[in-house]
Order: structure tokens, then C-alpha cells, then sequence
């Protein structure tokens, strides 16, 4: 039986998941051990939070669900409570009404399984509550499809308060390599993330009026930096 179809099977699911689980440790720990430090990781005991991984890098935790695919579907439920953002982030999202519960500010990586002659290998992407609302905002260069996908995904969010909603593909930006995977999330790496903590700010800015930045009197000035340190890191 050739290793294509063995993972596919659906009571082949378990090992599938227990051998990308650990595929995608390694790699990250090796793009940790790379810019010079030992990722921390944690394995939940109990799968009742949402998330099946924690990575830290001693200063951002990253709770992660994972999701994986070797027939390059094109959507996925993921639970509001865990994606949506923590509450002292709602100040830069401009989030004040009781739909906006606050959340687990967790990420979603996926997974792409291909083979070739016999041998698997695995694509990252990866996508959370910030990369969404950069993707939506339309001020970055992204396809109007993948735009109407972000806004579709803030709706469907906010919705309700509890329950899942409809994460499409669009919503994740691409890691070439594992380093790029570590920015994404906000984890130390030898491709830089500050990009994140700035369009974080550039957001508490606009929303936030009692925010102190440098950046006051010139966002749009911010900005400019922002998507120009963003787009020449090329995530896909």
C-alpha cells in the first residue's frame, strides 16, 4: 500500500496527526536552534481548551490548533472562544460590544501533505485573529478574494459568542520555511516579526485614541513602514 493512501484513510487519522505533530516540532525547534534558542513546546493533557500545541519563546506564547490536509480542502470550524483575541487587545481591534467576548488570542497552522515518489513532505501556513485583520484591511497587497474572505471570517466571528465559524484557506498566509513560520506566529526567528507588534500598534493608533505612540502624527507614514517591511519578507 503506498503511503498516499494510508494516510488518507480515515482510521489512519490518529498516526497521521501523531507523525505531523511531531514533524512540525522538529522543524520549529530547529529554526529556534537556528536564530539561537530552545523553543519551549507543551502538549496539552486534556484536549479541552481548543489547542493541541503551545509554542513559547520564553517572551509570546503561541497556543496552536492544528489542522492538516493531504486533498487541499479548502475550509475548516474552528472555535470562536479560541481564536478570538485576548482582552487587552480589544482597545487596538475596537472591540466593545458583549458579541466581542474575549478569547485565547490562538492561531491555526495548516498543514499541506504532498508526495512524491513515495516520500512525504509538509507546507505550513498560518493564520490568527491579527493576520486576519491585516488581510481584510485592504491596505496590503492581497487579492480581492482573499480580502472578502478575511471580512467573511470577522463576521462569521462575531456572530455569536460561542460556537464555531468558517476559516477559510485565503485567511492564511504561507510559510516558505519554518523561520517564516516562527514569525508568523510572533516567535523569535531569523525572519524578523516585528511587522506584527507594529501593525498591532498602527490598530491602537487608529482605535484607540488614548494610545501613546511615536508614530502620532504621522500614521500613514507607520503604515507605509509597516507594509513595506511586511511585503519583503514574501510569505505566501
Amino acid at each position: 500500500m503506498q503511503q498516499t493512501n494510508f494516510f488518507t484513510e480515515p482510521k489512519n487519522t490518529r498516526t497521521r496527526e501523531y507523525m505531523l505533530t511531531c514533524k512540525l516540532q522538529s522543524d520549529l525547534l530547529n529554526a529556534a536552534g537556528n536564530r539561537g534558542y530552545p523553543l519551549q513546546i507543551y502538549l496539552p493533557t486534556v484536549d479541552r481548551d481548543g489547542f493541541d500545541i503551545i509554542f513559547s519563546d520564553k517572551q509570546t506564547l503561541a497556543p496552536i490548533q492544528l489542522k492538516s490536509t493531504i486533498t487541499k480542502r479548502s475550509d475548516w470550524k474552528i472555535h470562536r472562544k479560541f481564536f478570538r483575541p485576548r482582552y487587552q487587545d480589544f482597545g487596538a481591534y475596537s472591540l466593545f460590544s458583549s458579541s466581542h467576548e474575549s478569547g485565547t488570542g490562538g492561531g491555526v497552522i495548516l498543514i499541506d501533505i504532498e508526495e512524491e515518489n513515495g516520500i512525504l513532505s509538509a507546507k505550513y501556513a498560518y493564520s490568527d485573529y491579527l493576520i486576519i485583520r491585516l488581510i481584510s484591511s485592504g491596505r496590503f497587497n492581497f487579492s480581492q478574494r482573499r480580502i472578502n474572505s478575511a471580512k467573511t471570517a470577522l463576521l462569521d466571528m462575531t456572530d455569536s459568542i460561542d460556537g464555531s465559524f468558517t476559516l477559510k484557506r485565503p485567511c492564511f498566509l504561507g510559510a516558505p520555511t519554518p523561520d517564516h513560520l516562527l514569525s508568523l506566529m510572533g516567535l523569535a526567528s531569523n525572519v524578523q516579526k516585528s511587522w506584527r507588534n507594529e501593525w498591532l500598534e498602527y490598530l491602537s493608533l487608529i482605535n484607540d485614541k488614548s494610545t501613546s505612540s511615536t508614530w502620532k502624527d504621522a500614521p500613514e507614514e507607520f503604515l507605509s513602514l509597516i507594509t513595506d517591511s511586511f511585503s519583503s519578507i514574501e510569505y505566501t
